[in-house]
Order: structure tokens, then sequence, then C-alpha cells
């Protein structure tokens, strides 16, 4: 089995890739398996060189084998934002700025995590924001606007993800329209998990994780260890689907240390990150 690893450095306009050969496999096999698309919101050089700075020891991040610049520019504006930058390398398209999952034109394109589901494979994403946030949501959700969390939160149903973990329960359940997506989500055989610390009892099946109402805090304010938790329990899941699985985990927050300027917000972020 092999696992193709990619991290995506998304403001800092490059691209991290590690190709790990897993013991038992022949050397002959073309393609990865698995794919594990890790994106480090907001995060750029600057902000790596800063983590390596505040770290002990060597960073995962360093033990990548690839690096590579992308061009980040969305259609509509020189500068990107997280909906058109995560469009981008989900869909691959380019589109204006704080739409999801459409081209230019508002057109639904299909993501990468559809592509894998339409193949079969096992998916799931985690994010420490809410999951029905611009760069999760542009893998899963198709949407002309990154402010429509409502919507968006429908799009799940939409799908046949097997994982996904993150905030917003508040739009799940405490709608303008009154729906109860929660009781949707258990008709489609999903187990709602509302609580980190339950997710070990969870050994295989869909996991609907709603984590927190809204966003989570930072690191620096007391978060705990969530988002590594739920990546652990994600990636247990999904693998263990025969014919691999994509999944892809959004470290958010260290976008909104850097909208903070404020640095140990950012390197705290970061060195989370880099653990998973």
């Amino acid at each position: 089995m092999n696992i193709f690893i990619a991290l995506w450095v998304v403001a800092g306009s490059s691209l991290i890739t590690s190709y790990s050969q897993l013991p038992g496999n022949s050397n002959q096999e073309k393609y990865p398996k698995n794919i594990i698309l890790l994106i480090g919101d907001g995060m750029g050089l600057a902000q790596v060189q800063a983590a390596m700075g505040a770290s002990d020891e060597p960073l995962n991040i360093e033990r990548c084998e690839q690096v590579g610049l992308i061009k980040t520019s969305s259609s509509s504006d020189y500068i990107t934002d997280s909906a058109a930058g995560a469009t981008a390398f989900a869909c691959g398209v380019k589109t204006f700025n704080g739409a999801i999952g459409v081209d230019a034109d508002s057109s639904n394109v299909k993501s990468i995590l559809e592509f894998a589901e339409a193949a079969g494979l096992a998916t799931g994403l985690v994010a420490s924001s809410t999951i029905t946030h611009a760069t999760p949501a542009s893998f899963i959700a198709h949407n002309v606007s990154r402010g429509n969390h409502e919507a968006i939160a429908l799009d799940f149903l939409e799908t046949d993800i097997d994982v996904f973990m993150g905030g917003g329960l508040k739009y799940f359940n405490d709608r303008k329209d009154q729906a109860d997506l929660l009781e949707q989500l258990r008709n489609k055989n999903y187990q709602i998990v509302l609580n980190a610390d339950d997710l070990s009892s969870v050994k295989e099946g869909k996991i609907a994780g709603l984590l927190h109402e809204k966003n989570f805090k930072s690191r620096i304010k007391g978060r705990d260890d969530v988002l590594i938790k739920s990546s652990v329990k994600a990636i247990e899941i999904v693998s263990k689907d025969e014919d691999g699985f994509f999944f892809m985990n959004d470290g958010s927050q260290i976008d909104w240390g850097g909208h903070d300027k404020d640095i140990k917000y950012v390197v705290t972020e970061l060195l989370e990150f880099d653990i998973i």
C-alpha cells in the first residue's frame, strides 16, 4: 500500500510533497493507493521558518522530499482568498474570490474528493475551523458564496463522505429553515459525535463529528488536542477501505494568527499541525 502526502502551503504559494512506500509493497506500483492532503491555511514559508526557529526538534515538514511553487491568483483578483484558493486545488480550476466548488462562470465543478468517491475510495475531511468554512467546503460543496454556511452544510448530505470532523454544529441543528440535519445524517447511517473524547468508542462506520458550535478556540487560548484526535480517528476509519482513501486536513487557524498579526498564535497552530 502506497501513500502520497501533499502539504499545501497556501499563503506562501508553495507545495511540499512526500511519497512513502510502505513495507510489503512492490516497487513496481506506479500510483499511490492512498492520498493525504495537508493544508496549512495561510501558511507561507515565513511561517514555516518561524515554527522551525521555535521548535527544539526538526519539524516533520522538513522530511518532505519535494518543494514547488504555484501561482495562487484567482480569476477575479491578484490576491486569492481561501475559497478561490481551495477551489483551485480541490477542483483544478480558477474561480472568483468567495466562491467554492464552482468555476468563474458559477457552474459546479467536481472536486478530487468527489472523484475519489466515484472511484470507490473512502473519503474524509478534518478542519480546526467550522467544517463549512471555505477550505474544507471547497472539497464537498458548490456555492457562489463562502458565507452561505447553512447551504454548504446541506451539501454534506449530497455526498457519501465517510468521515468529516470540525466545528460548525449550529449550521446543522440551529438553522433558519428549522431543518434538523443531524437527524438526516443519522438516516444516512452517520454516527454523530459531539465531543472529541467520544471518538475512541467509534471503531468503524461513517462519522459526522461536529465538535463545537462554531469555531474552536486557538491553542494559546486553551484548545485541547481535538485536531489531532480527529485526524487520527479519521485516518483509522478511512484506512479500513481496501480500495484506498482520500483524506484532507485543514490547519485553519494558522491563517487566523496571521490575520491577527500574532506570531505566537501562528507558531502554536503550526506546531500542532506539524504533529499530524
